[in-house]
């Protein structure tokens, strides 16, 4: 795998953190999910 690629999706991850996955919150988790790969292009 690209060194770039495992840095950035390393960096996402801890973003990821910071939004947490609530079970019951659809705002929330649809954040997460449109997050990843928006974040990691």
């Amino acid at each position: 795998m690209n060194e770039k690629l495992k840095k950035m999706q390393e960096q996402v991850k801890d973003e990821m953190m910071h939004i947490q996955h609530i079970p019951g919150d659809y705002a929330q988790n649809e954040l997460r999910m449109f997050y990843w790969p928006l974040r990691i292009e």
